[in-house]
């Protein structure tokens, strides 16, 4: 039986959380240097910061998986973004349940990884794994099996 898994976003950030309308608007970015033909106005400014930004996270992604690096971001309120190796409890637990099928045990080593992010929020430290898609989850999945490791 197929059944859908249900997460809890209750704490997940909004791309307005994380690019708010002011941060947008308040960027020199003048309307001839929006190619769009109707309504060049603030909206489809919005909408090109936040499309840079979507297209700078898959290049981050790409490059984590690839070069096995941290990001550091050169901003005050820092935050970094790397892959890391899920914690002994929670591979045991995933290979009982079933769940990464994907993943061979023995070609992996025993290892599953995940992508995570690490930010400051003034002196609180706060640590989160990172959910990304599917096609990108599989592009891990087949390099680890194929021997590739990942260490922070």
């Amino acid at each position: 039986m197929f059944r859908n898994q249900k997460y809890d976003y209750s704490d997940a950030a909004t791309i307005e959380d994380v690019l708010p309308d002011e941060f947008c608007d308040s960027l020199e970015i003048k309307s001839y240097q929006v190619k769009a033909i109707h309504n060049r106005g603030k909206r489809v400014k919005r909408r090109l910061v936040r499309s840079v930004f979507y297209d700078f996270l898959n290049l981050l992604i790409d490059d984590l998986m690839e070069t096995n690096n941290r990001f550091v971001s050169p901003s005050k309120n820092y935050f970094m973004f790397y892959i890391k190796e899920k914690s002994f409890e929670s591979v045991r637990r995933i290979y009982k349940n079933g769940i990464y099928k994907a993943v061979d045990p023995v070609l992996s080593n025993g290892k599953i990884y995940e992508y995570f992010m690490e930010f400051h929020m003034g002196s609180k430290v706060v640590r989160r794994p990172v959910r990304i898609s599917y096609r990108k989850y599989m592009e891990l999945v087949k390099k680890v099996n194929k021997g590739k490791r990942y260490h922070r």
